[in-house]
């Protein structure tokens, strides 16, 4: 495994041509509820390891979905980046524009989670102490589906096509075109 810092590793995606597989090990907020919440700083972590596509387009990969499930026709339309993000590398990194914490931007289709489903690997809290699933999932809101994927006709989150940001400083390891990276500040 090689030692890559935030820097380098944006150099290095910058470097690479089209759409690419994406090994990702990560430790993300998980947004848990404030209320009745006992751990310090009312903070649980989700630690993952999952496979994903960077540098692929949302809106292409959503209408394809739609043709291969004969679930309409490919009419969907995707608002863009979030507002507060400015791309960098189109399709693979944005950047907050007010903070400056960069993202990397992955999706994932139904037919390639089935095949590499998100493994997780444990809740923490902010010290890295691990807490139950049960315990951490009473406290976290469940992703909801997207409504403007199921008004085009993918109903059911399992049934759609994700896409997440995953702050850099959030990635503990990534696999990119057969190298193990550690992701260092």
């Amino acid at each position: 495994m090689k030692n890559i810092s935030q820097e380098k590793f944006v150099a290095l995606l910058e470097a690479l041509k089209g759409a690419t597989v994406i090994g990702i090990e990560a430790k993300t907020d998980t947004g848990a509820r404030k209320t009745d919440n006992p751990y310090p700083e009312k903070l649980i972590l989700k630690k993952t390891r999952l496979a994903a596509m960077l540098g692929a387009n949302y809106e292409r990969a959503v209408n394809s979905e739609l043709l291969s499930t004969g679930a309409g026709a490919p009419e969907f339309k995707s608002a863009g980046l979030p507002l507060w993000a400015e791309s960098v590398i189109p399709g693979k990194v944005v950047r907050h524009k007010t903070n400056g914490t960069l993202y990397i931007t992955t999706l994932s289709r139904p037919g390639s989670r089935k095949v590499s489903p998100v493994k997780l690997l444990g809740y923490f809290d902010k010290f890295g102490n691990p807490i139950a699933k049960p315990d951490a999932e009473k406290l976290i809101t469940p992703k909801k589906e997207s409504a403007k994927q199921a008004s085009a006709g993918l109903d059911g989150k399992e049934k759609q096509v994700r896409y997440n940001l995953y702050k850099l400083e959030s990635l503990l390891k990534v696999r990119v075109s057969g190298i193990n990276y550690s992701l260092t500040a």
